[in-house]
């Protein structure tokens, strides 16, 4: 591989990074501004999800969070690692980078 079609790869995912990175920002912000004096933004799933019981006793969700209400965080966090298992709530659930709906609630 060439140093230059590595680092135009590093620079694709770099640019994606800030993008997304930055289209955050207000979220971030209403987050913050809402929390005010009661609390963290970071939630386990089972306070967004009280009723869900899965989402109270699986060792799937330990490594899951909800920023607010709103979004489903399930990051990579171990080394050479490309792919998460992910366990979605029964919602509608959409794209963080197309905005389209992913996953329906009634099809699961």
């Amino acid at each position: 591989v060439s140093t230059q079609s590595t680092w135009a790869v590093v620079l694709a995912a770099r640019r994606e990074s800030l993008r997304l990175r930055y289209s955050l920002l207000k979220f971030y912000y209403s987050l913050f501004v809402r929390a005010r004096g009661s609390g963290t933004i970071f939630r386990p799933l089972f306070f967004v999800f009280p009723e869900d019981g899965f989402a109270h006793k699986s060792p799937l969700v330990d490594e899951q969070f909800m920023l607010g209400e709103e979004l489903l965080v399930s990051p990579a966090l171990y080394q050479n690692i490309t792919t998460v298992n992910v366990y979605f709530p029964r919602e509608d659930w959409y794209s963080l980078r197309s905005g389209e709906r992913v996953i329906a609630a009634d099809s699961k």
